[in-house]
């Protein structure tokens, strides 16, 4: 992006600050101010690397295999890529948590609060476009599924087509009683409901502070559904985000410079309790245990920690790799919305090559079919934005691709943070 781009990005970020009506508004100072430019760095990174993360935990099984990466390998007929498959399945199981953390702390974070103003934003920014590449996600999906009959294929395109009604309907755009046909969207739907008790959120963080992550850890810990939400990952972690924006907290620099001191214990024992996980089946009696829901929370709290220690040493040393993940950053949102049902799709092409089902087709499908994805979506992403930069905006929720940093300085590096185009 040339400094022309990055200053109207600025400009246009300054001025919806400065639109924020001082009267009918609650405004509660926040001395923690804009995400300094480290911080951007960070979320801007792990933004990018969850959502790719994601695409290899939603591959699921192998194309060519029946084997469920939740279940143990002891009758795998073939175990190197079933465990493979697994071991990465079950790491980014913290995708979510990470995400929603910048989700609470990126909404909390800022010098004055106005929810209307706010959740107003958001509405164009996560709601809109969700809603739309549901739309899109459901029109195919019903397409492939009249394209396919009685023949059996396309078996993810089921969505109760055969007995559809307005509910079909509603639930597969806005997942009101079950998950939107393009499933990734169950995490949209549980941050808007996340983003309405923001109010809430930030009183009881004021009076309890982390006192209220206690509590609602042991909320978390004993009830794997909460009502209303499809899970309880979302509120739990855009809690956890929203308490290190507060004044009183450890703050999220601190928090992960603390981390990356013990990156390398984190990720051991992270990679440890994976493998352990995996291998269950030789757990004998404690086998039950690891497939708790309650392991799998303990799964997600150490891939938090491992994640953002090692996420943060790369934005420290500022390596080529992380330059790159930064520069690309602002294509989260569009690549998240289009790689589901895409790497279905992808995986129906899979199965007509000679060999898939082999153990070297298997690992090559569980490498190739995610990374394919990643490479489509963010080939659409760039040439979406390039030539149909106005249906990009839309689909992308304001968002722009990442380029280069801003040299005009703004307090805490705002200006980096929105050359990064890690919009709030």
């Amino acid at each position: 992006m040339k400094t022309a781009a990055v200053r109207v990005t600025v400009l246009h970020i300054d001025a919806a600050a400065a639109s924020i009506p001082p009267a009918d508004t609650m405004t509660l100072p926040t001395p923690l101010g804009t995400p300094s430019r480290h911080e951007a760095q960070f979320i801007a990174a792990a933004r990018l690397l969850m959502i790719c993360g994601l695409v290899y935990h939603h591959l699921f099984e192998i194309p060519g295999s029946d084997h469920s990466p939740r279940n143990n390998l002891e009758n795998a007929a073939h175990f190197y890529p079933e465990f493979i498959n697994a071991f990465f399945h079950m790491a980014f199981m913290a995708a979510v948590p990470v995400l929603s953390i910048i989700s609470g702390y990126l909404f909390f974070c800022r010098p004055r609060l106005d929810y209307r103003a706010m959740l107003a934003r958001r509405f164009f920014s996560v709601a809109l476009p969700t809603w739309l590449w549901s739309a899109l996600w459901l029109a195919i999906g019903f397409a492939f599924y009249r394209m396919a009959g009685d023949s059996g294929r396309f078996a993810w395109a089921a969505y109760d087509f055969d007995d559809s009604s307005v509910m079909t309907l509603l639930n597969g755009v806005f997942g009101i009683t079950r998950q939107p046909f393009a499933f990734q969207f169950w995490f949209v739907h549980d941050l808007l409901l996340t983003l309405l008790l923001t109010p809430l959120i930030h009183v009881l963080l004021r009076y309890l502070g982390w006192r209220l992550l206690a509590a609602g850890s042991v909320v978390w810990l004993l009830i794997p559904d909460p009502p209303l939400f499809f899970s309880g990952n979302v509120p739990m972690f855009f809690t956890l985000g929203a308490y290190l924006a507060q004044p009183r907290s450890p703050g999220l620099t601190r928090s992960l410079e603390q981390l990356r001191v013990y990156r390398t214990p984190l990720l051991l024992l992270f990679g440890g309790a994976l493998f352990v996980r995996v291998m269950s089946h030789l757990a004998g009696p404690l086998e039950l245990a690891l497939h708790s829901h309650q392991f799998l929370c303990l799964l997600r709290i150490l891939g938090v920690l491992a994640i953002a220690a090692l996420l943060y040493d790369m934005v420290l040393t500022q390596t080529a790799l992380t330059l790159r993940i930064e520069r690309y950053s602002g294509c989260a949102f569009f690549m998240f919305a289009m790689h589901y049902p895409l790497i279905e799709l992808l995986q129906e092409l899979v199965v007509l090559i000679p060999g898939h089902a082999t153990s070297v087709g298997l690992l090559l499908s569980w490498l190739l079919v995610p990374a394919l994805t990643i490479v489509i979506t963010l080939a659409s992403a760039l040439a979406c934005e390039r030539h149909l930069p106005a249906l990009f905006r839309v689909l992308n929720g304001g968002r722009h691709t990442a380029a280069v940093y801003s040299t005009v300085a703004t307090p805490r590096g705002t200006a980096q943070f929105a050359a990064t185009g890690v919009q709030p």
